[in-house]
């Protein structure tokens, strides 16, 4: 498939912001002793789902954003 300039500079922009907040995450769940077994995402959708599941649990005062981050 071509893609123009711009498509192909914000698809690199993007994987490099989901390669980043990976390595965070996965660099956190190592400090806290769990292991993220059989959890490689392919697609760009599903690791941002990932990632955003796991900052929703990290980051939340509620209780409902424990219960979303699962859900996710």
């Amino acid at each position: 498939m071509l893609l123009e300039d711009e498509d192909c500079k914000l698809l690199e922009k993007i994987a490099e912001m989901i390669g980043s907040a990976e390595a965070k995450t996965s660099f956190e769940y190592q400090g806290l002793g769990l292991v993220l077994l059989g959890l490689q995402a392919e697609g760009y959708g599903s690791k941002i789902l990932r990632v955003t599941a796991a900052m929703l649990d990290r980051g939340g005062v509620w209780g409902v954003t424990h219960l979303m981050a699962r859900a996710v």
